[in-house]
C-alpha cells in the first residue's frame, strides 16, 4: 500500500505560524518601549535627587557659615539644571526656601527647604517635584 505525503506546508499553517510570530514580536517591541520609558525616568528621578542634594548642601553650607537674613518666600532666582543632556535635554528649576527659627536657640537655627521641579517627558509630560528639608546652625566664632 503506498501512502501520499506531503512535502512542505500549507498556506494556512504558514499563515498561522507567522499571525503567532507577528503577535510574539509586537508583545516584545511594547514590552521593551515601557521598559525603557521606565528606565529613562527612573535616571531622571536620580539625577533630580543628587542636584537637589548639592543645592541642599550648597545652601546648608552658606547659612552654617553666614546665616541668612534673606526673603523666606521660595527664592527661585538660581539658574536651571540640566538633569539629561543630548537631543532633547531635561532641565530642572531648583528653589529654595530658608526661615530663621524661633529665637529660644542659644545659637542661629534655620530651617532650610529646597525644591526641584521638572517635566517628566516620558509619562506624559507630567510635573515632578522632589523637596528636601533640613536644619542648620549657624557656626559662632
Amino acid at each position: 500500500m503506498k501512502v501520499n505525503s506531503q512535502q512542505g506546508f500549507s498556506l494556512i499553517e504558514l499563515a498561522v505560524g507567522s499571525l503567532i510570530t507577528l503577535i510574539a514580536a509586537t508583545a516584545v517591541m511594547t514590552g521593551v518601549s515601557s521598559t525603557r520609558s521606565t528606565l529613562k525616568s527612573l535616571y531622571i528621578h536620580e539625577r533630580a535627587y543628587e542636584e537637589l542634594t548639592n543645592y541642599t548642601n550648597f545652601w546648608k553650607g552658606k547659612v552654617g557659615v553666614s546665616g541668612w537674613s534673606g526673603d523666606a518666600n521660595w527664592i527661585t532666582s538660581d539658574p536651571s539644571v540640566t538633569l539629561i543632556f543630548g537631543e532633547k535635554p531635561t532641565t530642572a528649576q531648583v528653589l529654595r526656601k530658608i526661615e530663621k527659627m524661633s529665637s529660644d536657640h542659644p545659637f542661629p537655627h534655620y530651617t532650610i527647604k529646597t525644591k526641584i521641579i521638572w517635566d517628566d517627558m516620558s509619562t506624559g509630560n507630567a510635573e515632578k517635584s522632589m523637596i528636601y528639608e533640613v536644619q542648620q546652625i549657624k557656626y559662632v566664632e
